[in-house]
């Protein structure tokens, strides 16, 4: 026997603060059985346990003292008595797979979800979290989907070094994560839209076999920024969607999947940088933060940066000039140096000190500076001497574009 039932004039198949279900096959199946309680148990023998919910849900036992189960039955003189039902705790399912979803509010598994077999389990949290107070068993995979982070859990593979997932978003691969400690997997980042997640081990011997698909689908939430087109001028400048009780925003800029910059802005929803990227094609998201946490962030935007057509002006011939970021200053190298120490100052206070190993003479930026006039300077050390000034320069961050 399947358990399904046809649902009220509110979509609910069940009302009830708590709820206990089994089925010889499946409960909702491939169709939710879209219920309203606060606690639910559930059992099927040989399908899908499929249930949905307005609100928070805890998975918990049905049956015990706190939570009687009692059914009326009809006796043969026509008699009609209250008989007190077994419990029931957690989920369980002998050959399906296990599905629980609210739209606004917290899924809490106090005692143990169990596939016994490889089906996946999906807790999907819309607007809440998942706390785990007990198990989640099955020899599949497992999903859970929270209001702003998507954790993927897997069994280990024996002799397995790392593990290669494969994300597809809209039938389109999205991300493909290299996982080498553990066996999980998170995101704060995914988008609105429908998903496939897929694994293989990789061991000594090459690649395993694929596991089976994971399927699931983010919809719409609040708190989501929408940014606006980049201005791509001097200055550079980003806006987006205001989100309602936001208190920061932080802005990311991104090149070939590398992070370029991050920004914390306050009170706005545009962010005018002071400086320039070099010329190129890039990538930006914004998302917002609150009390409750941080938002989604945005699908990333895509905008280019055009070189400059102007002539440079005149430049002294004895300082140093750098018209683009991220950029390498080098020097002389020292025989025998060990370390070399690079210090960057502007009007006259540090804003860098940089320590690069004796085998290398150069280093090179890794978030941008504002523009202006730098002194800089290097020392080395030796096993012999220390504290020897090699450079003593002026560096120019000049913006030409």
């Amino acid at each position: 026997m399947a358990i399904g039932a046809a649902e009220d004039a509110d979509g609910y198949a069940v009302r009830a603060s708590a709820l206990r279900l089994s089925a010889g096959q499946a409960i909702g199946g491939t169709d939710s059985f879209s219920v309203r309680i606060y606690l639910v148990a559930a059992q099927a023998g040989t399908g899908d346990v499929t249930v949905d919910n307005p609100g928070s849900l805890m998975i918990g036992t049905v049956g015990d003292g706190e939570h009687p189960v009692t059914v009326s039955r009809l006796q043969s003189d026509g008699a009609v008595v209250s008989l007190s039902d077994g419990s029931l705790s957690g989920i369980e399912t002998g050959g399906g797979a296990v599905t629980v979803e609210t739209a606004d509010g917290t899924i809490t598994v106090s005692e143990n979800v169990q596939v016994n077999g490889t089906g996946q389990v999906i807790l999907q949290a819309n607007g809440g979290y998942v706390v785990r107070d007990a198990a989640i068993m099955t020899g599949g995979n497992v999903a859970l989907l929270e209001y702003v982070k998507a954790t993927f859990i897997w069994n280990a593979v024996a002799d397995a070094l790392a593990y290669s997932l494969d994300i597809k978003y809209n039938g389109i691969t999205y991300d493909t994560p290299w996982v080498e400690d553990g066996t999980t997997w998170s995101s704060c980042d995914l988008p609105t839209g429908d998903f496939e997640m897929t694994l293989k081990p990789f061991t000594s011997q090459g690649f395993g076999s694929t596991s089976a698909p994971l399927l699931f689908t983010i919809g719409e939430r609040p708190g989501a920024t929408g940014p606006s087109d980049a201005v791509e001028t001097d200055p550079l400048t980003f806006g987006w969607d205001a989100v309602d009780d936001a208190l920061m925003y932080q802005v990311r800029i991104e090149q070939a999947g590398e992070i370029i910059a991050s920004h914390w802005v306050r009170n706005v929803n545009v962010f005018t940088t002071d400086y320039t990227l070099s010329p190129g094609e890039y990538q930006w998201t914004v998302r917002a933060w609150a009390v409750s946490g941080y938002g989604l962030r945005s699908a990333p935007a895509a905008f280019t940066v055009t070189p400059s057509e102007e002539p440079l002006p005149f430049i002294p011939a004895d300082v140093v000039i750098v018209t683009q970021q991220p950029f390498t200053l080098s020097w002389d190298a020292v025989e025998g140096a060990l370390w070399y120490n690079l210090q960057l100052k502007k009007d006259g206070a540090e804003v860098l000190s940089q320590w690069v190993n004796g085998s290398s003479n150069s280093w090179t930026s890794d978030s941008p500076l504002s523009w202006g006039r730098y002194e800089w300077t290097v020392q080395y050390w030796t096993d012999v001497s220390s504290d020897m000034v090699l450079e003593e320069k002026v560096l120019y961050l000049v913006d030409f574009s």
